[in-house]
């Protein structure tokens, strides 16, 4: 047994000399391993698995060396600390940070995206500052119409004059030319001015056309006529739809202001009938309703209105025809006018369908104009003679 090594230090051995039974490891001399106490109280017991002996070896190897890699990183942290102090010592903080001299603000001054991206970021949080929602509602109608505006003249037009003149027409048929137009319809027949309303569908229609498209569209070319009695032979066609454009839009950014009163006495109204919801409903048709107006309503009644500008800048270039150019425009105004707003009580989606013939027509004026002037986008539409 002992041969085969089947023996262990607790099995009972006699040899032949001698009877008594003994323990073998006492019979052969053979011990236990000792443990050994640390300095640290810790109980090991020592191997002779080369593993075991390779692994605490290694031990104090890579203590050694991990404490090394953390002495050369905290070596080049404390230099790279020190290049950055000594950048931010040797930086010119008025010219990194605020590089505004005299020479930046004169590029500024001229710089139309700059002023265009400015005007467009910073003018809401302006106008909130309003002391009353009333004049806020007023400020982003008219912010809205100011977009339409920079788009109109800067891109679409292409006419890069004073923005004195165009300003003048949107505050003037927004501000004065709109009471008036209010009081002279008070004085036509109840008939006339009550077709727009009328239960009758073909007198809806008519009326759409005649009373509030004719009206509208002769209100808003008040400007352009005043510019050419003005202007005379100086009057630039390009100018001339500008004009047009702008009267367009000081109409529609007012109008809205009434549309905007009417949508908040609706909500009421559908509150007192059916309470919480009847104030969801209304709170959410108001809205829809000045976003509507704001974005879509403004540019159609540029485009109306620029169309008419057109024929009257026409007949002002060829010196002939000028009467019967003019009623053409009208007429061709007033249509779509009048479509637009009939066709919102047939469905949502048709009044879209004006809105972009009717811009495709205008645009396609613009292109001719341009041809027969031989203008550019920088002359304002001077007439070639």
């Amino acid at each position: 047994m002992r041969q085969a090594d089947e023996l262990d230090g607790d099995t009972l051995v006699r040899s032949d000399n001698n009877e008594e039974w003994l323990r073998y490891d006492a019979l052969f001399g053979i011990e236990e391993p000792q443990a050994v106490s640390t300095p640290e109280g810790d109980t090991h017991t020592f191997s002779s698995d080369p593993k075991i002996i390779q692994e605490n070896v290694a031990d104090p190897f890579n203590k050694a060396k991990t404490d090394l890699q953390g002495y050369i990183k905290s070596i080049d942290a404390k230099k790279q600390a020190a290049e950055v102090l000594t950048d931010l010592r040797a930086m010119n903080f008025r010219d990194e940070i605020a590089p505004l001299d005299a020479q930046t603000f004169a590029l500024l001054k001229k710089d139309f995206v700059f002023w265009a991206v400015f005007f467009l970021g910073v003018s809401p949080t302006l106008l909130v500052t309003l002391s009353s929602s009333g004049a806020q509602l007023t400020g982003f109608l008219l912010f809205f119409a100011a977009i339409w505006g920079v788009i109109f003249k800067n891109f679409i037009i292409a006419e890069t004059s004073s923005w004195r003149l165009p300003l003048s027409a949107l505050f003037f048929t927004g501000v004065l030319a709109i009471p008036i137009y209010l009081v002279v319809m008070g004085f036509l027949p109840d008939f006339y001015t009550g077709l727009p309303g009328s239960d009758n569908f073909l007198l809806r229609f008519l009326g759409s056309i005649f009373t509030t498209g004719a009206s509208e569209e002769l209100l808003k070319i008040i400007p352009v006529v005043g510019y050419i009695a003005w202007k005379k032979s100086e009057a630039l066609p390009l100018t001339i739809i500008t004009l047009g454009v702008f009267s367009g839009l000081g109409f529609a950014a007012f109008e809205n202001i009434s549309y905007a009163s009417m949508a908040i006495l609706k909500s009421i109204d559908l509150t007192f009938r059916h309470g919480a919801a009847g104030l969801a409903q209304g709170v959410e048709e108001a809205m829809v309703n000045v976003m509507l107006r704001s974005m879509s309503l403004v540019f159609a009644h540029a485009t109306f209105s620029g169309i008419f500008a057109y024929f009257i800048a026409i007949g002002f270039i060829t010196k002939r025809r000028r009467i019967a150019l003019g009623l053409v425009g009208l007429a061709l105004a007033a249509t779509a006018h009048g479509f637009y707003n009939f066709l919102w009580s047939v469905q949502d989606l048709l009044p879209s369908v004006i809105t972009a013939l009717s811009f495709m027509l205008f645009y396609s004026y613009l292109t001719k104009i341009r041809i027969i002037t031989g203008s550019s986008s920088s002359d304002g539409g001077e007439i070639i003679r």
